[in-house]
């Protein structure tokens, strides 16, 4: 359930972070575009090509978050599987253990309820 709790969440942090990243590329870009024009320069060719690969990179960046994202969820999910299969076989463990202390117990008390056992009659020794 925790495990499951920090995915939500991180698929939440994510959404916000991605959210702030989207707004500084609007910002990086805007910043850019007013540099350029405030130096008079037209933004067509190498300055256009610039503000271009900004853009690209920063694109970029949002994206290599999504995946770190996507691993990060993929890790805490095979958490969550691995706690399941060891939570499984520890209630195994536990049940096969208690039978095994039922099944000692009642031999125990068996034993000391049980009557002596009978020693064999002794037979008299026949000479022919």
């Amino acid at each position: 359930e925790i495990a499951k709790q920090e995915i939500l969440i991180s698929r939440a942090s994510r959404e916000l972070e991605r959210g702030r990243e989207k707004k500084d590329i609007a910002r990086i870009i805007g910043t850019q575009q007013a540099l350029f024009t405030k130096a008079g320069v037209t933004l067509e060719g190498s300055p256009l090509d610039v503000i271009q690969q900004t853009a690209e990179n920063l694109e970029l960046d949002v994206l290599i978050g999504d995946i770190n994202a996507r691993i990060r969820e993929s890790r805490l999910s095979s958490e969550v599987s691995q706690r399941r299969i060891a939570a499984s076989a520890a209630r195994s463990r536990g049940v096969s253990r208690a039978g095994a202390t039922l099944l000692s117990t009642v031999a125990k008390t068996g034993k000391l309820f049980a009557p002596a056992p009978k020693k064999p009659a002794e037979r008299p020794i026949v000479t022919v």
